[in-house]
């Protein structure tokens, strides 16, 4: 029979973390990322749009780390959507990050989005899940870069 530990360990549910809490499970991930890659450096990414009067038209945010883009939001206003600036800033972001030395982008997105925009300008599909939310897939994509 195995006896319980000296110093049990209580295991809850926290639905609202406090600060602290949030930032020590993040800075321990982090440490153990370095303490196994060697590498803790993230660069962020930002390339924005704005129109005459510099209002924000649409952006992309990302971060760079271990040799690869990250997307993390690609958003163009409704009124300047499948117009194209969707498509010039991921190639804007693309040759940023192929000037900071990453081989490659990859990026998650949803059916309901719009998966065409990533497809046309050659990402490629390499895990789906499906029936989230219900009805639609969230789509995991990449894209090796290569200079021009």
């Amino acid at each position: 029979m195995m006896e319980p530990a000296p110093n049990a360990l209580s295991v809850t549910v926290e639905c609202q973390p406090a600060p602290e809490v949030m930032r020590a499970l993040f800075d321990g991930l982090s440490r153990a990322n370095v303490e196994r890659t060697g590498d803790g450096k993230i660069e962020h990414l930002c390339v924005i749009a704005r129109d005459s009067s510099n209002s924000l038209a649409g952006g992309i945010y990302g971060e760079l780390y271990w040799g690869w883009l990250n997307i993390l939001a690609l958003w163009v206003s409704p009124d300047l959507r499948r117009r194209g600036l969707g498509s010039q800033l991921l190639s804007r972001a693309e040759d940023e990050a192929l000037a900071k030395g990453c081989r490659g982008v990859y990026l998650d997105t949803f059916t309901f989005q719009n998966a065409a925009l990533y497809t046309r300008a050659g990402y490629e599909v390499f895990g789906t899940l499906e029936h989230f939310p219900s009805g639609h897939s969230r789509l995991f994509l990449s894209k090796r870069l290569h200079a021009a």
